[in-house]
């Protein structure tokens, strides 16, 4: 079975250069919400064109944090640098 990946156009999640979050996160996640498709894992992995969604949690209760930390089963296999934008 063909993994696919959720993923946005780079000229919609980013339409200009980013330096940290210059937005809310609300506004991405308009963008996300408009503009987001699953696409096959092949045709979008190198491409940099497309942004990769890739969720993580962070859960407070009163002044507790719960940490979350990828396993090594579960890190990215990918190495060396990604083109800019």
């Amino acid at each position: 079975m063909m993994e696919e990946i959720l993923v946005v156009p780079r000229e919609h999640l980013m339409p200009e250069p980013v330096h940290g979050f210059a937005r809310g996160p609300a506004d991405y996640t308009i963008r996300i919400d408009r503009h987001a498709s699953f696409r096959p894992r092949e045709q979008v992995e190198e491409d940099p064109s497309f942004k990769q969604i890739i969720p993580y949690l962070i859960v407070r209760h009163t002044d507790r944090l719960f940490l979350f930390q990828r396993s090594a089963a579960g890190s990215s296999t990918r190495t060396g640098t990604r083109p800019g934008p």
